[in-house]
């Protein structure tokens, strides 16, 4: 219907979003504010600094650029919303580029969990997001167009994809466009952490 095939990986690990988007971010650009000095297990020195000191954010889980040549950075936060901001260490603040937090189910392991641009961004303001809702409980995979660099609408929304989620843990989530131009879809067996031997084989099932 999109024109784009979608292809969905199952993995039977524990959902986790690491945040390492400063460490990321800082290894192309110097600052002047105050930076820690970290020792590689190579023996270099990784000089680790704030990208943007005065940028606050409300469980950031993940962070994506556009790949249309400026240079905003966007954030999500589990809540429900993805904010943005210029790669500035003088940013003063981020704006809220879309505000689905009506939409998102809560939960540990549950909220907004993951966003791709589109390869064709720049000409068509599609991006995609991954995320849990509740009433019934599934996984949503749905399409967004931005109104303006830094101003998504709501109300654009394209759900492509819905997943059951068994228990209220496991939704994984990760979105990826392959070099193939097709959107790759990460998510997770959905299943209680007490059942863990039952599916990966640790008990005689005999």
């Amino acid at each position: 219907m999109f024109g784009k095939a979608i292809i969905t990986l199952f993995f039977s690990l524990a959902a986790t979003a690491g945040f390492s988007w400063l460490i990321s971010m800082a290894c192309s650009r110097k600052s002047q504010h105050s930076a820690s000095v970290v020792q590689a297990s190579t023996g270099n020195l990784v000089n680790v600094v704030s990208a943007g000191p005065a940028v606050t954010f409300s469980l950031p889980v993940e962070f994506s650029q556009a790949n249309d040549g400026s240079n905003r950075v966007f954030v999500i936060e589990r809540p429900g919303r993805i904010q943005v901001f210029e790669k500035e260490a003088s940013a003063a603040a981020a704006k809220t580029f879309l505000d689905i937090r009506s939409r998102v189910s809560g939960g540990p392991q549950h909220g907004l969990i993951s966003l791709a641009f589109d390869p064709a961004y720049e000409a068509n303001g599609f991006f995609y997001v991954n995320y849990t809702k509740e009433d019934p409980e599934e996984t949503v995979i749905s399409r967004f167009k931005s109104i303006t660099p830094t101003e998504a609408d709501p109300d654009s929304e394209q759900i492509l994809m819905r997943l059951k989620i068994p228990f209220t843990n496991y939704s994984g989530g990760k979105l990826l466009f392959g070099p193939d131009g097709s959107l790759y879809i990460a998510t997770n067996d959905g299943k209680q952490s007490t059942l863990r031997k039952v599916y990966t084989g640790h008990d005689d099932l005999n």
